[in-house]
């Protein structure tokens, strides 16, 4: 079951161009429990491992308000990929960071909670 989190979410429309953009992923430390890749066909991690009709449940978990997420339940029926990171603030902005850098995917920020105040 998804825990309440905040998450960052990047669409693909080839699943080879989500497959390399999970791997850049790991290679910069993000954990592989946190990433999702869901497809009309293909789900994979946390998100949606009941099947596609647990997104009306789980993406507002992970900060997705209703207006994006029939947006993105739209996306996947209609071919795309998602590549979900959930997780706190700081791993889902460190991961955002990196997904913003991929050429073939529309990255957004879903977060369910300030950020963590920095330490003295």
């Amino acid at each position: 079951m998804i825990q309440q989190a905040s998450s960052c979410i990047a669409v693909f429309i080839r699943y080879r161009d989500a497959k390399q953009a999970i791997d850049r992923l790991l290679d910069v430390g993000v954990d592989a429990k946190s990433i999702s890749l869901i497809g009309e066909h293909v789900q994979e991690g946390l998100v949606a491992a009941q099947g596609l009709e647990m997104l009306d449940d789980e993406l507002p978990l992970l900060g997705v308000q209703e207006a994006n997420l029939h947006c993105y339940k739209c996306l996947v029926f209609g071919g795309f990929f998602l590549v979900i990171i959930s997780g706190n603030h700081t791993q889902v902005d460190h991961a955002c960071s990196h997904l913003e850098k991929t050429k073939h995917a529309d990255v957004s920020l879903h977060f369910n909670a300030p950020p963590q105040p920095a330490r003295l």
